[in-house]
Parts: structure tokens; sequence; C-alpha cells
């Protein structure tokens, strides 16, 4: 991924599905803290995880495709910067939260409020890992290429 060069098809799909199912372990997780689950409901996870991150799929595909591809072609040249972490941290959150907005006005209530962070904020629950995964993806994307490069 030097200059000129996109990130590959392979690391948007799996940093989608990172972000799709990790956000929904997330989610679980933060729902559980505030209304602990019953132990007769602990067999259900595993198919709440699959079905809802498989619902959440669409969303984080079109999150990163939006705002996470083009914001990666500012920071390619400087991936292997521990501060992209960071900024792939803040961006994935901020990206989740506008996405997220634009989904419940769209689909749903219209009652999210971008300006307010709570525990359980679905865009930064969704965002963040995302992001993370993208960055990390795409960083060893370019590690791998480099070290083809030199093979060669």
């Amino acid at each position: 991924m030097e200059s000129g060069q996109s990130p590959s098809t392979k690391s948007f799909w799996r940093s989608v599905l990172t972000g799709a199912y990790v956000g929904v372990a997330l989610q679980m997780l933060l729902m559980s803290w505030n209304e602990p689950l019953d132990v007769s409901e602990l067999w259900a996870i595993p198919v709440l995880l699959i079905v809802y991150g498989s619902i959440a799929i669409p969303f984080v595909a079109a999150g990163l495709a939006i705002f996470g591809l083009p914001f990666t072609r500012l920071l390619v040249r400087k991936a292997h910067s521990w501060w992209v972490g960071v900024v792939a941290v803040l961006w994935g959150a901020t990206a989740g939260k506008l996405l997220f907005y634009i989904i419940d006005h769209l689909l749903f209530t219209g009652s999210y409020e971008i300006e307010k962070f709570q525990l359980l904020d679905m865009g930064i629950i969704y965002g963040i890992p995302t992001g993370i995964a993208w960055w990390l993806f795409c960083l060893r994307e370019i590690i791998t290429r480099q070290h083809q490069t030199l093979q060669d």
C-alpha cells in the first residue's frame, strides 16, 4: 500500500466483520452491565452474536466505505506511526456516531442525539473496533507488501 495503492478488499471485509461482531459483543457486554443476564439465557449469546452481527455488517460496511476509505488516503503514508492508531480510534468513534445518526434518522425514530455521549452509544461501540481493525489490517498489508518488495 505504497503511495498510489489502496487497501485490499480482503482488508476491508475483515475490518467490517471484526467491527460488526466485536461491536455486538461490546453492546451485549455493556447492556449486561446495567441488566445482568439470567444464567438460563447464556445459551442465547452465540446465537445473538451471529444474528445481530450479521445484521450489523451492511451498516458497518457503509460506515467504513463512506468515512474510512476517504480518510485512509490521508494517512496511508503514516500508517506505521503509533499516533495513527489513536486517530483510528477517534475517527472510528466519530464516523460511527455520524453513520448511526444518519441511519437512525432514515430508518428509525430519529431520536439519536449526535452531541451526547452515553455508555451504550451504538455509533461509538461499532465505530471504534472497526477503525482499529481497519488500521491494523492496512498496516499488516503495508508490512507484507514491503517485505515482498524486499524479497524481489
